[in-house]
This record gives structure tokens, C-alpha cells and sequence, in this order.
């Protein structure tokens, strides 16, 4: 990529001068080349690395199949070359020495069978730091690479951002909000708007109306309290930058009982996803309301197992809740409950008998469930702790409301052969066994890995994704 040359003994003579001219011959002597082979090592740059071929594969890997062809590669090569400019050089190549330049990396990059995959395509990319960057400096390969990210990929994330539903777009307009409400405000009003939605569902069942989509319920209970147009405007804005908080800032959620999931499954019932989406999956319209109708046979299955657990058990944000009623609408669901429920829907309501489809849907849902202790609440996530506290004291095995929902979508999707990656996380032959289809659907919905899938596939004894 963009080659420039590193070992002083093959370089040119060109670049052997340029080298002794500016006193840089010191960077080929066999300790800073052992210096260079470290920081390839090195945690920051593996994690930048990485960062690359995700942004690769979302943008680049058009079929999906987890490496480049000489087309894929040349769109990639074409935003490469904003390395030149960016770096200020004099190299100012026409088209037909940009195509030289690019065929010839492509050559060398991916090797005999025309394919660049993820190990070449790393190994490329830090050869690409490794010849531009003109010091033995981790600092300056981490900086290289990841203003070399910039450079190449901002205008594709950019366009690539999580867009809010449609309908919200006219009220969204007009009205400032300089602050995103708090998260444990955000998880208040999403609860309350469950459980309205509940009632609203009743009224028009009732009546014979057809119920109302879970986004543009969200408008209908905000113009309940916020009338005028900018009122509505500012509380929407706090609320959508919430939620976008919530679902950008992960880490930060960590071990708060699941709330990033429910961050993410309100955001994609309500309609958000990015066009490729690598930042949110879009759920399909028909899955979200399969998913926000099964709100009202969730919501009491909560109740009941909250009872078996001690108020530790429950998140630091659960506890700030301040509307009693909305807080049976978020928590833990026993596992043997959950089961039920899901092999019901799936057999009874979406009409599917087949013995392998309902093993794989519960194999789905027991690969998230966890195991918490009657008596403190505590999680335990160790095999070996499991085994000590079970002699100890009763546990239980529960899955969060969010990841039973979540998964209800990725069966939805499963069924009614929807995938819901942007493109197909396995072969076709793979995505057809069930339990790849399902795990495979919720690894892109939920945002997890598919590490996940895999997992879930190889627990079935099928065969593993590769």
C-alpha cells in the first residue's frame, strides 16, 4: 500500500540518498527494526488495527465474504490515496498511475488467489504506518494510524450515522436542546412508554382500530405534555441525543443490568438504524411490532420473578425509577419461564413445529441467560463460582427483558428468512441451519459479536462458521 520501502539494503538508490540526506538511515539498523516488530505487538496498535478491518468489512467487503477482490480493493486504494494529499506530498498521481500504483499493491497484498483477507489486509496496513511513519515512536504509529483512519474512512461514517425514525423528523425541527436527559430519565420514559403502549393497545383492540406504531406512539405521549412545537422539539432532541448516548458509550454501561440492550432494543422498535448498519441494525417494521405486542406478556413475567429476588439484584438506574408502575416493565425474567414462553410463540402463535428450529431458539436464549443468587442478588459468571455458590445457597437462571426480546426479533427474523445484517454474517448454505440464522440475526441486532453465533452454532453440533 502507498510502498515506499523499509530495508535499507533494498531500497532504491533514489531512496537510499533521501535517506542519508536526512539522517534517517538509522531507522533500518536490526535494533529498531526489533523495535518496529514490538509495536506491532502492541495492544493499542492491534486494537487500531482492528478498527481498520471492521471499517473495511462494513464498507469495502460488498459481498460480505470477509475479504477484498480487485474491485473491493480499488474503491478502498481510491480513499487511500488521501494519504498523499493528507501527508502533504508532491506525489501527484493522474488516473492512470493511481491504477498502476493499485494494481501492483493489490498484487503483492493479496497474494496468489486474488483475495486480500483480514491477516493480509493488517499486515498491510501497518506496513503503510511502518513506511510512512519516520520514527520508532508507538506514539507515532498510533497517531499515523488513526488519523490514517480518519482520513480514509470519516465521509463513509459520517454518512453512515444512526438516523432517527422518519416520522420524528418534523418534530424535530425548531427548538434547542443543548443536553441529552440522563439515562436514568431516558430508561423512565421509555418504561412509561411501554406500558401506555400497553393500554393504547387494549383501547384499540377494543374499539377495532389498528394499533399505532411503537414511533409514532412516542410522539402522540410527548405532545400529551410538551403541546407546543418547540416544547415537543426540545424534549425530543434531549431524549434522541439520550438514547444515542446511551447506545455510542457502551462501556460505560457496563454491569448496569443490561441497559445498553434495552438502550438498543427501544431505539430499533422505534425505527433508528444506520444505513449499513454497523452502528444500529434496523429491525424490519413487521419484527418490531411482533416484538412490542409481546410487551404485555413480558411485563408480568418480570413482576413474578422480582419477587424471587432480593432488591440487590436490581441495577443502580432500575432503583432511581420513580414511577412504581414503570418499573415492572424492566428487569430479569426467570429462564424456565422465558423458555416457555418462547417455544409457545414460536410453535403456537408463528406456527413453527419443527423440533430443530425450537431447539436452536432455546439454545439461543440460554447461551444469554445468567445465574444470580437468591439470597444477595449477586451475579456470578464463572463456571467455578457456579459450582461453589450452588452448595451455598439457591440460585436462579435468568435472561434480561431486553435480551428475551431481543431474541423474540432475531427468531421473527429467522422465520420469515430476514437477515438482518447488512450483509450475511455466514456462507448460504451455513445461514440455512437454524441456529446460525437466529444467533446470527441477533448477534446484528443486538450489536454483539459473532463470536456469538458461532458459539451457539458449535453448541448445536453444527458446523462452525467460517
Amino acid at each position: 500500500m502507498l510502498r515506499r520501502g523499509r530495508c535499507y539494503e533494498t531500497l532504491p538508490a533514489e531512496e537510499k540518498a533521501r535517506a542519508r540526506n536526512d539522517g534517517d538511515v538509522e531507522l533500518y539498523s536490526d535494533q529498531n527494526l526489533d523495535k518496529r516488530e514490538a509495536i506491532r505487538e502492541d495492544p493499542a496498535i492491534v486494537t487500531i488495527l482492528e478498527e481498520w478491518w471492521s471499517a473495511a468489512k462494513t464498507f469495502d467487503d460488498k459481498d460480505g465474504n470477509e475479504s477484498l477482490d480487485i474491485n473491493e480493493y480499488a474503491g478502498f486504494h481510491k480513499r487511500l490515496l488521501r494519504l498523499l494529499e493528507f501527508n502533504a506530498s508532491d506525489d501527484k498521481l493522474t488516473d492512470d498511475e493511481a491504477e498502476k500504483v493499485m494494481l501492483e499493491d493489490f498484487r503483492v497484498d493479496a497474494g496468489e488467489d486474488g483475495q486480500v483477507v483480514k491477516s493480509e489486509f493488517l499486515f498491510s496496513v501497518f506496513q503503510l504506518a511502518d513506511q510512512w511513519v519516520e520514527t520508532v515512536a508507538l506514539e507515532d504509529y498510533v497517531a499515523f494510524l488513526n488519523n490514517g483512519m480518519h482520513v480514509v474512512y470519516d465521509d463513509l461514517f459520517e454518512a453512515d450515522r444512526i438516523r432517527v425514525p422518519a416520522s420524528w423528523q418534523s418534530a424535530l425541527k425548531g427548538g434547542r436542546s443543548l443536553h441529552a436527559l440522563s439515562t436514568h430519565k431516558c430508561i423512565e420514559m421509555i418504561a412509561e412508554i411501554y406500558r401506555l403502549k400497553i393500554t393504547q393497545n387494549h383501547t384499540h383492540d377494543e374499539h377495532g382500530k389498528e394499533r399505532m406504531e411503537l414511533g409514532d406512539f412516542v410522539l402522540v405521549y410527548l405532545r400529551r405534555t410538551h403541546s407546543s412545537a418547540k416544547s415537543l422539539s426540545k424534549i425530543l432532541k434531549a431524549f434522541v441525543t439520550g438514547i444515542l448516548d446511551a447506545i455510542n458509550h457502551r462501556s460505560a454501561l457496563v454491569g448496569s443490568g443490561g441497559v445498553h440492550a434495552w438502550f438498543v432494543l427501544f431505539a430499533q422498535l422505534c425505527g433508528f438504524g444506520s444505513p449499513s448498519g454497523k452502528e444500529l441494525v434496523a429491525m424490519p417494521p413487521e419484527a418490531s411490532r411482533f416484538v412490542t405486542a409481546m410487551l404485555e406478556r413480558v411485563e408480568p413475567l418480570v413482576a413474578l420473578t422480582r419477587q424471587r429476588l432480593p432488591a440487590t439484584a436490581e441495577s443502580v438506574l432500575h432503583k432511581k425509577l420513580v414511577g412504581g408502575k414503570n418499573q415492572k416493565m424492566i428487569g430479569f425474567i426467570e429462564a424456565t419461564a422465558a423458555r416457555r414462553l418462547l417455544t409457545s410463540v414460536v410453535k403456537d402463535e408463528l406456527h413453527v413445529t419443527e423440533t430443530d428450529f425450537v431447539r436452536a431458539a432455546n439454545s439461543t436464549l440460554r447461551s444469554i441467560e445468567r445465574t444470580l443468587s437468591v439470597t444477595t442478588g449477586a451475579r456470578l459468571d464463572s463456571a467455578a463460582e457456579i459450582a461453589a455458590m450452588s452448595e451455598a445457597e439457591p440460585l436462579l437462571q435468568v435472561v434480561t427483558s431486553a435480551d428475551f426480546l431481543s431474541v423474540l426479533a432475531s427468531v421473527w427474523c429467522a422465520i420469515f428468512q430476514v437477515d438482518a445484517s447488512a450483509a450475511a454474517a455466514a456462507s448460504e448454505a451455513a445461514f440455512t441451519n437454524p441456529a446460525i440464522k437466529i444467533a446470527t440475526n441477533l448477534d446484528h441486532l443486538s450489536g454483539r459479536h459473532l463470536d456469538f453465533a458461532v458459539d451457539v452454532a458449535t453448541g448445536l453440533g453444527v458446523p462452525r462458521v467460517t
